[in-house]
């Protein structure tokens, strides 16, 4: 399943307009900052194996792109696995730091790089919330790219 978002500055932004008056900071945020809309993908697994899948893809002048761009992980199971995988060939995640989360948090455990084009990371699920991450690849030659995007963690309650 596919969503858009609206994204401000590479986080999540909700900002709920039923029939309410806006307020100024509302009014400010929609005449002076340009939103970008990203596609968002829902991942449910339904067991503790199953597994969110993000398409890692790279293009000319280090153009990386992650799809989905933003993961929307909503199921009760926990943990999850997130996995990604990287095409074409003479790109791979850097050694150690493939998939690196931001700041110093807990929730994503265990990331390690299966194969050179293939990472994954254990996300404990027991905390809702944006999670931001960085994605680092080299090529064959040596260059070195970055990506920021990100994980939404919405598990209801057990």
């Amino acid at each position: 399943m596919t969503k858009k978002a609206l994204i401000l500055a590479g986080a999540l932004l909700w900002v709920p307009t039923l029939g309410m008056a806006q307020t100024d900071w509302e009014i400010q945020l929609k005449n002076s900052t340009p939103l970008k809309q990203v596609d968002a993908s829902q991942c449910s697994p339904t067991s503790p194996s199953g597994t969110c899948v993000a398409d890692v893809t790279v293009g000319d002048r280090c153009s990386i792109k992650v799809s989905p761009e933003y993961l929307y992980i909503k199921t009760k199971v926990r943990p999850v696995m997130v996995l990604w995988k990287l095409a074409p060939a003479n790109w791979s995640f850097q050694e150690r730091t493939g998939i690196q989360f931001k700041g110093s948090q807990t929730q994503f455990v265990e990331g390690k790089r299966l194969a050179p084009r293939v990472w994954q990371v254990k996300d404990k699920n027991d905390k809702n919330g944006y999670f931001a991450y960085k994605v680092n690849l080299v090529s064959d030659k040596g260059e070195q790219c970055t990506l920021d995007p990100g994980i939404w963690n919405d598990s209801p309650t057990p």
